[in-house]
């Protein structure tokens, strides 16, 4: 099979481990690792400086990928998915894989292998899935945006278990290219950020990891360049 070729120089996979349990009090980080742009390019980028967590099922080559599940393991991606490598061009730095519910398949956040996820507000309450580490990372601040998916509200329905703004943008208009998929007609990227950034944060993340790669198959007719795709963020500013 083709397999796009990371740029590990561009990119450097640093400090890869498991987390310990001090630095991870609501087990909602899956894999821990720091992951930035070193070229100059990325302090002009539109991410420079925040942190992105991904869930779990977002291939990011030299970093194990658990899938919520013990059905495989040992399993290490070779590639980045499209909207990782996004990410790092926008200045984004990526701190980590957000753990999710097992195989990405239920709404609740005790179904992972590695363990639940507690609900910030109260860990005994479900933080909802199949996002929950997304969710969970991005409400107690140890991550400023993340990505999840959502097939059936795997990512509505943790944001709204952990008070954060997400959405669901239209199908295909980000790229799935090296994501775990789970249904084609009804995979999905999807962005979740901070509540206290609202809508304007989710705006941005959506402007850079959105328009076609010409790989992926679900981005039909239609679907933007990314130099082409609308400016969000600034089309909100203007609209207040």
């Amino acid at each position: 099979d083709f397999v796009l070729e990371p740029d590990t120089t561009r990119f450097p996979r640093i400090n890869v481990h498991y987390p310990t349990k001090e630095e991870n009090k609501l087990d909602g980080w899956a894999w821990k690792v720091t992951v930035k742009n070193l070229n100059d390019e990325a302090k002009n980028g539109p991410l420079y400086g925040k942190t992105v967590c991904l869930k779990d099922n977002v291939c990011l080559a030299d970093v194990p990928c658990l899938n919520g599940t013990d059905v495989f393991s040992n399993w290490v991606p070779k590639t980045d998915a499209t909207v990782v490598t996004r990410i790092l061009e926008a200045g984004g730095i990526i701190t980590g894989k957000a753990m999710c519910e097992n195989l990405f398949a239920f709404a609740v956040s005790n179904t992972a292998a590695q363990g639940p996820i507690g609900n910030p507000y109260d860990p005994t309450r479900s933080a909802g899935g199949s996002s929950s580490g997304t969710g969970v990372l991005v409400a107690t601040g140890q991550a400023d945006m993340g990505i999840g998916g959502d097939q059936g509200g795997s990512k509505c329905v943790p944001a709204a278990h952990v008070g954060i703004v997400g959405l669901k943008p239209t199908y295909g208009l980000g790229p799935y290219t090296g994501i775990v998929p789970s249904e084609f007609s009804v995979d999905q990227t999807d962005i979740s950020n901070v509540f206290s950034k609202d809508v304007l944060s989710n705006a941005l993340l959506l402007q850079v990891i959105a328009g076609i790669d010409g790989i992926d198959d679900r981005q039909g007719p239609g679907t933007p360049l990314p130099s082409e795709v609308p400016k969000y963020h600034s089309l909100l500013l203007a609209a207040r």
